[in-house]
């Protein structure tokens, strides 16, 4: 199996993207919802960007917003992954010509192939606890048997697991899913926005672990 790529979400402070960049993270998330506890303001992400080397992949989430907010993020941070965590359509995260993560909340079921067929330009879907078009970062898990059993359809891109991930159940959530990577926030922090360092290298160490465990 491929290594599975590891995403920290929730980032607000430069010593915690900094931490991620030295134990080689592939991506860190910065969340411009303003009702969300983690939210930044995109010029804040923006200096924080410009700290961290050239090959750390930076990740925007967006809630069903306006498009001013996502041209604005995209033109301060240079190459940022859209993530859209809301109910926006295709059409909408279409618009902006450059992938894109579309998150599919799973609280009241997995979305069907044709839901999930609708975003063909979609880079990678996002599975995470929350109800449909809500935000993530409620620390819940969801029964992992729905990804682990999921058809063709739904594997056809690369699958992103998140929701209620932690030290503790990492090792096992790669085992039984398997995923393209894992995305965490909750799990890794000490208080909301603020992660905590051991549990961040805990975390990547066991991820790592159980992935190269896998054959």
């Amino acid at each position: 199996m491929n290594p599975v790529r590891i995403k920290i979400c929730g980032i607000t402070r430069s010593e915690d993207a900094a931490l991620a960049d030295a134990m080689a993270v592939d991506a860190i998330g910065f969340v411009f919802v303003r009702k969300s506890k983690r939210f930044v303001e995109i010029t804040e992400a923006a200096r924080i960007s410009r700290e961290i080397g050239p090959f750390m992949q930076c990740v925007g989430l967006f809630l069903d917003d306006e498009s001013a907010l996502v041209e604005q993020a995209m033109a301060e941070i240079p190459g940022l992954l859209p993530q859209f965590h809301g109910r926006e359509p295709a059409s909408f995260c279409d618009q902006y010509k450059r992938p894109y993560i579309k998150a599919m909340g799973v609280a009241e079921g997995m979305p069907g192939s044709e839901e999930l067929a609708a975003y063909s330009n979609c880079a990678g879907f996002l599975f995470d606890s929350n109800a449909p078009g809500g935000l993530g970062g409620t620390g819940h898990t969801f029964d992992w048997q729905q990804l682990a059993s999921r058809d063709s359809k739904h594997g056809a891109r690369p699958l992103i697991l998140a929701g209620g991930l932690n030290p503790g159940n990492i090792a096992e959530a790669i085992k039984r899913v398997q995923p393209y990577a894992v995305d965490v926030s909750t799990g890794v922090e000490m208080s909301p926005g603020i992660k905590d360092a051991g549990l961040v290298r805990d975390f990547v160490t066991r991820a790592r672990q159980a992935a190269a465990a896998i054959t």
